[in-house]
């Protein structure tokens, strides 16, 4: 096959995967949108127009998109995004030794996409499905480089910065990683050749410089998001330790809060949406101005209770997986008003109907939690059997890829809230893991006539 046709099929199964991976909008009759799809589309037009965004969530993802959807239609941005991750994929599948033909791929992506949460996330306009892409992106930049070409490497490296760009818990997933990749440089010497920690951290300064020079330019501070609620102070306020720093220091403090203390809910998502928007707006911006000095007397006073905390949260978000629709009616009644091109697409949509609120998804969730837990098991036993082999990619990828989900709970559990979501977003990447492994060692299994010869050998040299 020539190069060109070569080229031409493999990028039509790349549209035809992402199609597939669009799954949940095509049966939901539309994207599937969440509270802050309209932040990002809003911040985004803004920003290309030379206007101040709130900047309450990174705009870098809404910069991104707009240049897809035109303020039209977001379909090209679930295709673009199905198009990433089945990319990612196939890369991630060479590089290991467990390529596939093209109908063998389209295969695997309709398993991926019935079977885990994948198309939920492929399908929303939010950069949550960035998670996987930038595990996958990292692990290839930082062992794969000599099995990638230098397109194929650049496209990587400026793939890892913009998922770190679109959502702050990539970031925290990143320097996680380049800090194992950084250590795995110095102290193992077996996989002291591949690691290079310089071309991991290399996305994560590129995406810095971006937040650095935004926040600067438009706000005169640096800071990563200029408007975002404090997340990590409402994380250590609701687990117990913040507030009771609070109240030990309140009475002889300052502190914009401690005026609030006796109306701050039990509630993180309460404490952020509702009560940060009910202060008065000056006291709201010291509150958030104030968030580090909270954070850091809350650690030097509880330090063990704060460890214990994270520890906890990031259990159990490993183990809290699951799909939902978080869009209420309230929203709806307001989405609806403002007539934009979005409203006109979701319209009539199951989602906007309510038919997926509630336990609409219970079925689904389970399915994708048993399919989990058996890829789970499944890696366990692969990742064995793999190093017995001498397969060490397809094992390393397993190793990846366990190592990276809990960095993912700990970046989502422990830093914001337990949700779903967060570790639904890249829990697909078990399987992929586990059907990697088991690819790879099919082709290594000696034929069985091989096989039998040499059992044959063992038998006789035993007698």
């Amino acid at each position: 096959m020539s190069r060109v046709n070569y080229a031409s099929v493999w990028a039509l199964t790349f549209l035809v995967a992402a199609l597939i991976l669009c799954t949940v909008a095509l049966v939901n009759g539309g994207p599937i949108i969440y509270p802050d799809t309209m932040l990002y589309i809003s911040d985004g037009e803004k920003v290309v127009h030379l206007k101040a965004p709130f900047a309450v969530r990174p705009v870098f993802y809404g910069v991104a998109i707009w240049f897809l959807h035109w303020n039209v239609t977001v379909w090209p941005v679930l295709i673009a995004q199905g198009a990433v991750v089945a990319h990612i994929i196939w890369l991630t599948l060479r590089v290991v030794g467990a390529s596939l033909r093209p109908l063998p791929f389209i295969a695997l992506t309709i398993g991926l996409a019935l079977l885990t949460p994948l198309s939920w996330h492929t399908s929303h306009v939010l950069p949550d499905v960035f998670a996987g892409v930038l595990i996958l992106a990292v692990f290839l930049l930082a062992f794969g480089r000599d099995r990638l070409g230098r397109g194929e490497t650049v496209y990587l490296f400026l793939l890892s910065a913009a998922a770190i760009c679109f959502h702050l818990t990539n970031l925290v997933i990143a320097l996680g990683l380049c800090a194992v990749v950084a250590a795995l440089r110095i102290g193992w010497r077996p996989v002291r050749r591949l690691a290079r920690p310089a071309l991991v951290a290399g996305p994560i300064v590129l995406a810095l410089l971006a937040f650095f020079s935004f926040s600067l330019t438009l706000y005169g501070r640096l800071t990563l998001t200029p408007n975002s609620p404090p997340h990590l102070m409402g994380r250590l306020i609701m687990d117990g330790p913040g507030r009771d720093y609070l109240r030990a220091v309140c009475p002889a403090s300052d502190l914009a809060i401690c005026k609030y203390l006796e109306e701050v809910p039990y509630n993180y998502e309460a404490f952020l949406w509702v009560f940060m928007n009910k202060v008065p707006p000056q006291d709201g911006k010291r509150i958030r101005a104030e968030e580090g000095e909270v954070v850091r007397g809350t650690v030097r006073m509880f330090p063990a209770a704060v460890a214990w905390h994270m520890i906890e949260n990031t259990a159990l978000q490993l183990v809290t997986i699951d799909s939902r629709t978080d869009f209420l009616p309230p929203f709806w009644a307001e989405f609806n008003q403002e007539g934009t091109p979005l409203a006109r697409q979701v319209q009539g949509s199951l989602q906007s109907r309510g038919k997926l609120d509630g336990h609409a998804l219970d079925e689904v969730n389970l399915l994708h939690a048993a399919v989990a837990l058996l890829s789970f098991l499944a890696c366990l036993a692969l990742i064995r059997s793999c190093l017995a082999s001498r397969l060490y990619w397809p094992a390393g990828l397993i190793a990846w890829i366990m190592l990276a989900l809990v960095a993912n709970a700990f970046a989502g559990g422990a830093l914001s809230g337990v949700f779903g979501r967060y570790q639904g977003r890249v829990v697909w990447l078990l399987p992929m893991g586990a059907i990697a492994a088991a690819i790879a060692l099919a082709r290594n299994r000696p034929p069985v006539m091989a096989r039998a010869s040499r059992a044959k050998q063992r038998a006789v040299s035993g007698t």
